[in-house]
């Protein structure tokens, strides 16, 4: 059976969002109400980028984007701090 994400859940939601709570409990609970955790998780992170992307245009500013993630290649694992090496995770 496909589950499908309706106006409701997507509402439901963000009114979870706004209220403060985890993405941890809200998946929980989704699971608890018989949601496969993959759809479960597309459902949320679909609902609440589309969310702020609304939120941002309404307040005139621009959607996000994607950005490029720094090449750390060739990176130390460790950066001189002077008296000490600190670790770069």
């Amino acid at each position: 059976m496909t589950q499908q994400i309706t106006p409701e859940l997507r509402k439901w939601i963000v009114e979870q969002a706004q209220a403060g709570h985890s993405a941890e409990s809200v998946l929980q609970s989704m699971k608890d109400s018989g949601w496969e955790e993959e759809v479960a998780i597309d459902a949320m992170e679909t609902t609440l980028r589309g969310h702020l992307d609304e939120q941002a245009v309404a307040q005139g500013q621009p959607p996000a984007v994607p950005v490029p993630e720094p090449d750390v290649g060739d990176s130390s694992l460790y950066l001189d701090a002077g008296d000490r090496q600190v670790a770069v995770l």
